[in-house]
């Protein structure tokens, strides 16, 4: 009675259980049964036949085990129904949607916080899974997207978060709720990648019976296979496309008939990345060997040969090691002490322990050459080989990795810098304690001497020498490099005042020789890598300092090392609070900057991942302060340059985002005036990526993303590894105590020594190393 009074409220259906039969057989199936071919292979083997899924129908509700109307479910199912005798079916009913009745167990796995068997009502939305149930993706990783059903199911991406997980809405996405697996993913997975590894699970679960699954999942994973190697053809795709649903519409039982879910909703809803790995030879995810040699260095912005320097550095190769780096960064001492290190959190190590000190490696080799006072090697400027005369406008590091390729090509490029010295920002603002000036001042000696590159400080294009003119000159290409050094304007009630002040305008001082501490007690407002200079900078002048910043910590866009660093340096920071007024006392003395509290929300599902920061009503908090300074952002300025360019409201330039060629012809820009503040490294590529467009612009050819194959430098083999090596652990970088470090503007990190260099290349697992019979 029980159950045909759930088949009356619609809990199961006709091919779940037979209701209103008289007699009726009952096999408890495992909850990842398929429940349209391993439910006649069961019947089939208790009936002493051969285990074989059959045609259908008649289905095993109308004829099963010996010609009788039999229920099958799974587990699962038959676990509901003491609760439903106990609570009745309409209490079962109230939870779920109008079709899908109930609740419903899933197996939540993959990169999200927490990872279990959970028991949900039908309809909740991916993203209340995720996010409220499984606490978030891993790591602060961006959700891409999850596969439901088991290895046979289909794969929805992050955009369709809101999506309720029922039969009804599933089916229709292309996927299915199978045997309740959900297994999310981040954006560090590749999509055909992972569809190569379902089919290759489902394939060997196929049991031969019909030819479409036996024989079309062999062809499909063979195309998948190549696909992830490298050696896809365009003609692949639709080819994947046909099989799938061949497979699906001819097979015999429920393995077949859903296997081809997976490479056809990856091939929906992640096209991109199919036609990237056949057209581009490229993989986003660094996760397809054949396209990405080793993870560290395709997540490189400008693609160091990394796992070749660390083998040059373990054989003790210090200066090849060096001149492997420059082949793709001219700036290897600037990087190895300020580079975000974007590598390290890509590195294969981490697997087993913890990342190569990719950065600091890279310091070791380039501190070598400096503090030895001259490079090893002799190199002779390049030659001018080209006509086509080229001017870049400003000197950071963008502008100098422009002129630096392009010089290399044998293009005449001549640097104009408003400043007396080259080098940008580094030079402008950034403390002394993260690089001293001559460590910049070296590296662009070798741009000048050694690449030929010719630098013409102290000329501010727009008031000394304008745009037209560098055009009657016969310059035939224009890069703008200015960087972004106006401060964006920030009011708040009571921030009028010397004694509120921009967080760039103090580090200028600070650079310039003002050592003058900038108040007792001093709140810093923002969170980027200024606001955390400015802070560091007053402390070591005498400030109490306190950071405000209205998210929690572990979403603080700082890197964990120089974070432990600014900690123990006794700043302090304010989370979850938003700055809404700087209160003053009666004589105009600032006295507290006054917040309100914040909370986290449900998250933003844009490329950031990033969980809003939500004012809560009526809170206040205030954080003492006698000097209050700003950093929420820079801008080009571009007033100087007295040269219209279309720009974008935030101020910065707008470009073609293939060419970096402005409305203007010939006329390029790229670096922060484009982008707004960056990475060091980052900056380097915008500028490498400007070189390449600019030289197809004078070659008048068509600029394609640089994608390519990514091959190491040279073939060197691994280094022995010493038997006590095998339990050496990666160093902490060699840090300054505090105490120490609080009193001068000296580098906080001395760098490695070079035992502990080579000690830590010889970590490094080679995973870019092929042996020679494979390396084609």
């Amino acid at each position: 009675n029980a159950l045909n009074q759930m088949e009356r409220d619609g809990l199961v259906g006709d091919n779940i259980m037979g209701g209103g039969f008289s007699f009726c057989f009952h096999l408890f199936l495992g909850a990842g049964a398929f429940v349209c071919g391993e439910e006649t292979s069961l019947m089939a083997s208790i009936m002493g036949k051969p285990g074989r899924p059959r045609p259908r129908p008649p289905f095993p509700a109308q004829s099963g085990l010996f010609g009788k109307p039999t229920n099958i479910n799974n587990v699962e199912t038959w676990g509901n129904v003491p609760w439903i005798l106990r609570h009745s079916a309409d209490a079962f009913a109230s939870y779920g949607t109008e079709r899908s009745k109930g609740t419903k167990t899933l197996s939540l796995t993959g990169k999200v916080q927490r990872t279990g068997l959970i028991e949900v009502p039908m309809g909740i939305t991916i993203d209340e899974i995720v996010y409220e149930i499984g606490g978030g993706m891993k790591d602060n990783a961006t959700f891409k997207a999850v596969q439901t059903g088991g290895p046979s199911g289909g794969s929805i991406p992050y955009y369709l978060g809101d999506t309720p997980v029922d039969y009804e809405t599933l089916t229709a996405l292309g996927t299915i709720m199978g045997s309740g697996g959900l297994v999310t993913m981040d954006d560090r997975t590749c999509m055909v990648d992972m569809a190569r590894y379902f089919l290759g699970f489902t394939r060997t679960e196929s049991c031969g019976q019909c030819m479409p699954c036996r024989e079309g999942t062999k062809q499909m994973y063979r195309i998948l296979d190549r696909i992830c190697k490298g050696e896809g053809k365009p003609e692949d795709i639709p080819l994947l496309k046909e099989m799938s649903e061949i497979v699906i519409d001819s097979s015999l039982c429920g393995l077949g008939q859903t296997l081809g879910k997976t490479p056809l909703t990856t091939l929906t809803y992640f096209a991109e990345e199919y036609k990237e790995h056949i057209n581009k030879k490229y993989c986003r995810s660094r996760i397809c060997k054949r396209l990405s040699a080793a993870p560290c260095q395709t997540a490189c912005p400008v693609g160091i040969d990394v796992p070749t320097y660390n083998a040059l550095i373990a054989w003790g190769r210090f200066d090849d090691a060096l001149e492997v780096i420059r082949q793709d960064n001219p700036f290897p001492a600037v990087s190895g002490l300020m580079c975000p290190h974007p590598c390290e959190k890509d590195c294969t190590r981490l697997e087993t322990d913890k990342a190569i000190s990719i950065r600091a490696l890279k310091r070791f080799v380039a501190d070598q050459e400096i503090k030895g006072g001259r490079r090893k090697k002799v190199v002779n400027p390049n030659p001018i080989t080209r006509q086509e005369k080229i001017a870049i406008i400003g000197a950071g590091l963008t502008g100098l990795s422009a002129a630096h390729d392009l010089r290399r090509e044998g293009y005449p490029v001549t640097v104009f810098e408003s400043k007396p010295f080259a080098g940008g920002m580094l030079r402008i603002a950034v403390p002394d304690y993260r690089i001293p000036p001559h460590v910049v001042d070296y590296e662009v000696k070798i741009i000048q001497k050694d690449v030929g590159v010719e630098i013409k400080t102290n000329v501010t294009i727009g008031r000394d020498l304008k745009i037209e003119e560098l055009k009657r000159q016969g310059y035939q290409a224009i890069l703008i490099a200015i960087g972004a050094h106006k401060p964006a304007d920030f009011r708040l009630p009571g921030s009028e005042g010397i004694d509120c002040i921009h967080a760039i305008e103090f580090l200028k001082g600070v650079k310039d020789g003002n050592r003058e501490k900038p108040g007792d007690v001093v709140a810093v407002i923002g969170s980027d890598h200024t606001a955390i200079d400015a802070a560091r900078t007053a402390a070591r002048l005498g400030s109490r300092v306190t950071i405000i910043y209205p998210r929690s910590r572990d979403q603080l866009p700082v890197e964990e090392d120089v974070l432990k660093e600014v900690e123990d340096e006794h700043i302090k920071f304010q989370y979850l609070a938003l700055p809404t007024e700087i209160i003053r006392r009666r004589d105009g003395t600032i006295k507290a900057v006054k917040c309100m509290k914040t909370e986290l929300n449900q998250p933003y599902l844009d490329h950031t991942g990033r969980i809003r920061a939500l004012p809560i009503e009526g809170s206040e908090l205030f954080v003492p302060a006698t000097t209050v300074m700003v950093s929420i952002g820079m801008e080009a300025d571009l007033s100087a340059l007295s040269y219209r360019l279309p720009t974008n409201e935030l101020g910065t330039i707008i470009i073609d985002p293939v060419t970096l060629e402005t409305s203007k012809k010939g006329i390029f820009a790229a670096g922060d005036a484009v982008t707004g503040p960056a990475t060091i490294i980052e900056a380097i590529a915008a500028g490498q990526k400007a070189a390449a467009s600019i030289k197809c612009y004078l070659n008048r050819g068509e600029l394609k993303e640089p994608y390519k194959l990514v091959k190491p430098r040279m073939r060197i083999d691994p280094a022995e590894v010493e038997q006590e090596l095998e339990t050496f652990r990666r160093p902490d970088e060699l840090v300054r105590p505090p105490e120490e470090r609080l009193f001068d503007f000296d580098e906080v990190r001395p760098g490695l020594t070079e035992k502990l260099a080579v000690c830590e290349a010889k970590r490094c697992l080679r995973c870019d190393y092929e042996e020679e019979e494979e390396v084609k």
